[in-house]
């Protein structure tokens, strides 16, 4: 179906993947070249403000820039007039788009993380309106550029899957910048799937800048993104059968709400030196949970800490940990969240001293101890580690419990961070060097504790422990590990022989 009409949007797919190529042969970047070329005035007011949007990268080559291990990205560049009715037709709108990817030159994964798309209607009777077709455009047009694939035998169509529509999940959305030129003077004009022409090739090109490799073929699945850096055929892919699993979204979701460790109806109260304050409900009842929190009020919360009618939230709820996680593990979370059950369980009001009951002077602490923006992965670390960080530090938040606080209550920085402090009563031990095990935490020893709640130099994990590890479950193996292998970093050199140490630990207790 998205073939019909006047077919632009395959149509622009080759005609601005061959712009960008004769921008790369001529040496020139990619949007300066255009705009050489475009004589049309709001074509060229388009693409710059796009581009300054969106924070166009300038280059003559492809950039290749290296992300972490395998993972490289870029950004990509197409712009298109959509021409409308009969032969020869008339401009019906013009769009642009930035798309940023990544791409995992291992598995040939490619991730749209962010589009920039600019659209001219002309005169916008309903702005809210194109903006929200126009974020359907970007989801249903990359859906095409990545999935959406008809395969062949030599004689018939051998796709068996007609169903099912390829779709990107939650956790694939990138985040989505609208870009809209304001023309009251112009007559208006149509908005209904101009934002989709411009995607493949924006999509491509931005592989280009990442590996080097021209696509000349979507859908842009990893086979084909694996066989074009080999330099290869791909392989005729296997006609699909309709799949049974669980969607991806809701295993990532569930497994997230794992590493958070909260129960969903909230209701539970935390004793803090400055008062009582409770756990809040995030089942989607309407009325007690959020219901009717778009994903744009339950970002704000988890990284800014300001609820859906803008009361701050006090920092027992982890959102100074939570700001830096990903987008795409943000969107996972809440899709699981409004696919729980919806219960109504009020929260109690919180029961804090002077002045941490006066709210807005939590702002006053958001400017002092809240440092938001996603953690940027460390190139002097191996892949593994930074993704233990990432699930340490942020979804993870085990300085929560494990670092001690300021007097204002803020989680202390430096060599006290993960130094150990009191939760309900139990000792949250450190996990650095400051450590009193006996016996010091090895990558192994953490691996095991994590993943099974059970060390034999450590014992048996215990108290609030208890519930994390049920939790740390929902993890795969490669998420404990990389974790594991985080922490170690912090415990010191390991013992040489541990069994030993013990034995003689054991020794010396029963004599």
């Amino acid at each position: 179906a998205w073939l019909r009409g006047v077919s632009a949007l395959p149509n622009s797919f080759a005609h601005e993947s061959y712009i960008d190529e004769l921008a790369a042969a001529a040496g020139v970047d990619p949007v300066e070249y255009r705009l050489r070329h475009l004589h049309d005035p709001r074509a060229v007011d388009l693409v710059k403000e796009v581009a300054d949007r969106a924070g166009w990268a300038h280059r003559t080559a492809p950039r290749r820039e290296v992300v972490a291990g395998d993972v490289v990205r870029g950004q990509g560049f197409a712009y298109a007039l959509y021409v409308h009715s009969k032969f020869p037709g008339y401009g019906a709108a013009w769009s642009a788009w930035v798309a940023e990817v990544e791409v995992n030159t291992a598995t040939g994964d490619v991730t749209v993380k962010k589009v920039t798309v600019g659209q001219d209607s002309g005169l916008m009777i309903n702005p809210a309106g194109i903006e929200h077709q126009i974020h359907g455009n970007v989801i249903q047009s990359t859906s095409r550029a990545l999935k959406e694939e008809v395969s062949f035998s030599q004689t018939e169509v051998a796709s068996r899957e007609w169903g099912a529509y390829p779709i990107l999940t939650f956790p694939e959305v990138p985040v989505i910048n609208v870009v809209l030129m304001p023309r009251p003077d112009e007559p208006p004009l149509g908005s209904g799937e101009s934002a989709s022409v411009p995607s493949a090739a924006a999509i491509a090109n931005a592989i280009f800048d990442a590996t080097g490799v021209r696509l000349r073929e979507p859908p842009f699945t990893p086979d084909k993104v694996r066989a074009a850096l080999a330099g290869t055929a791909p392989p005729e892919p296997e006609p699909k059968a309709p799949s049974r699993r669980r969607s991806w979204f809701t295993a990532a979701g569930a497994a997230l709400a794992g590493a958070l460790g909260m129960a969903a109806i909230g209701g539970r109260a935390m004793e803090t030196p400055f008062g009582t304050v409770y756990s809040t409900n995030l089942t989607p009842d309407p009325e007690t949970g959020i219901g009717r929190w778009s994903y744009a009020a339950f970002e704000r919360a988890m990284r800014e800490g300001i609820s859906r009618d803008g009361h701050h939230l006090y920092p027992a709820f982890p959102y100074t940990s939570f700001t830096r996680t990903s987008d795409t593990d943000l969107q996972a979370l809440y899709a699981y969240l409004m696919s729980q059950p919806a219960v109504s369980a009020p929260t109690p009001e919180a029961r804090m001293t002077f002045p941490f009951n006066v709210r807005p002077l939590m702002a006053g602490w958001n400017a002092l101890f809240l440092k938001t923006g996603q953690l940027e992965a460390d190139p002097a670390q191996s892949p593994q580690w930074n993704r233990g960080r990432y699930l340490v530090e942020g979804l993870g938040h085990c300085g929560a419990c494990h670092t001690p606080r300021n007097a204002f209550g803020a989680e202390k920085t430096g060599a006290a961070h993960l130094a150990g402090a009191m939760v309900d009563g139990w000792e949250a031990p450190a996990l650095t060097a400051l450590s009193k095990a006996p016996i010091p935490w090895s990558e192994a020893d953490l691996f095991a504790y994590l993943r099974t709640g059970f060390s034999p130099h450590h014992g048996t994990a215990a108290g609030p422990m208890g519930p994390v590890v049920q939790e740390l479950a929902h993890l795969p193996d490669a998420d404990i590990r990389a974790m594991a292998t985080y922490l170690a970093s912090y415990a010191g050199p390991p013992l040489a022989d541990p069994a030993a140490r013990a034995e003689a630990l054991q020794a010396q207790a029963e004599s």
